[in-house]
């Protein structure tokens, strides 16, 4: 696969997602998890494929832990482009019991 653009992609706590692309700004939001929604509520992409990896490290203060996470996805776009999304997030972790956090 060869980029057709770069967008930016910004990522909240609530796993909302901001997205700049040459097509302007749109928006998706996780509780209609598998899709992309503009910022009026129409569909314009499809998750159709979705993995996410973390690796827990020491966290800042003692008893804690941080997860890193390294998220990508595929997204099929309404207008024929497909796009790879790859991001990153952590988060501090108090607990966790056999690799569920």
């Amino acid at each position: 696969m060869l980029p057709a653009f770069q967008a930016k992609i910004d990522w909240d706590l609530d796993n909302n997602h901001t997205i700049h692309t040459q097509s302007g700004l749109r928006a998706s939001w996780w509780s209609r998890e598998g899709y992309w929604y503009d910022i009026e509520g129409k569909q314009f992409g499809e998750i159709l494929r979705a993995n996410d990896d973390g690796i827990v490290t020491p966290g800042p203060t003692p008893g804690t832990n941080y997860l890193e996470l390294l998220i990508t996805y595929v997204v099929k776009l309404d207008d024929g482009y497909w796009a790879y999304v790859r991001h990153t997030g952590g988060a501090i972790v108090r607990q966790y019991q056999n690799g569920v956090v």
